[in-house]
């Protein structure tokens, strides 16, 4: 205002005031027109964990306790080897017990095959499906053996697991990590998803540990819609992220608002 009374009343632009305030006027309009076209930087951040792809996860196939385990931690495994079994009694009992009514019908069905025949279809269909439960049993029972889903290194989950620690039914054992891994599981805020989806032209990354490093990543993909389920604790505010999360929750996944899961390559 001040720089504007001066162009109009200054004793020292005394009939120069009509260019003067055209030349401000100018300068105003092209300062302003500058403003509208340079873009200017427009970004938001987001809390990511470090990821391992499902392969490299051994998860708990059925429920049951560790038993002996051979190989450890830090160990160098082929896919396919063999880690560790989980001993369930249960599932033992239902596989003898689906053996024996397989064994009892196969003997039956070939002493009434030259009897009766009505009697023979009837126990042949008995058969099949004693047989389908027997199969689903052995698979059972199978799944209670831990194998390497890919080539690596063994680690446990936590750094270690004690003999006999019970784990359910899909819950991680430990992993097999074949070099650094390059993905990262981010956890987008709801009232930044669509500009993130729609809008994103680059993204960098900085870890905790290092932040004044930056690094490039790339492949934005969209995991999971909206939900309030985290891929890790690390991302609630009970493990040391920002995102509120539901105290009731021991594990501390369950956040507080809807989060989008989504995926990026981080470039090494």
């Amino acid at each position: 205002w001040n720089g504007w009374k001066h162009v109009r009343t200054s004793p020292t632009l005394v009939g120069r005031h009509d260019k003067a305030l055209q030349l401000s006027s100018g300068a105003l309009v092209a300062l302003v027109v500058l403003l509208a076209c340079i873009p200017v930087p427009f970004y938001s951040v987001s809390e990511a964990v470090l990821w391992v792809p499902e392969r490299a996860v051994v998860r708990a196939g059925a429920s049951g306790q560790l038993n002996a385990i051979d190989v450890k931690s830090g160990s160098q495994l082929q896919q396919g080897d063999f880690i560790a079994g989980l001993n369930n009694p249960k599932l033992q009992s239902e596989l003898d017990q689906a053996q024996a009514e397989f064994e009892e019908l196969d003997i039956q069905l070939r002493k009434e095959q030259s009897d009766d025949i009505a009697k023979t279809i009837q126990t042949k269909r008995q058969l099949a499906a004693a047989k389908e439960k027997l199969e689903e049993a052995r698979q059972k029972v199978a799944s209670l053996s831990l194998t390497a889903g890919d080539n690596g290194k063994w680690i446990f989950v936590n750094g270690g697991v004690p003999e006999g620690q019970y784990f359910k039914r899909g819950e991680i054992v430990g992993y097999v990590v074949n070099g650094p891994t390059k993905i990262l599981r981010v956890a987008v805020a709801q009232e930044d998803v669509d500009l993130v989806r729609s809008r994103t032209r680059a993204i960098d990354v900085r870890l905790a540990r290092r932040p004044w490093q930056n690094f490039k990543a790339k492949d934005l993909r969209p995991v999971a819609a909206g939900q309030q389920k985290l891929v890790s604790p690390a991302l609630g505010s009970d493990g040391g992220g920002v995102i509120p999360v539901d105290p009731s929750d021991r594990e501390g996944t369950t956040a507080l608002q809807r989060v989008f899961d989504c995926e990026i390559e981080k470039i090494i």
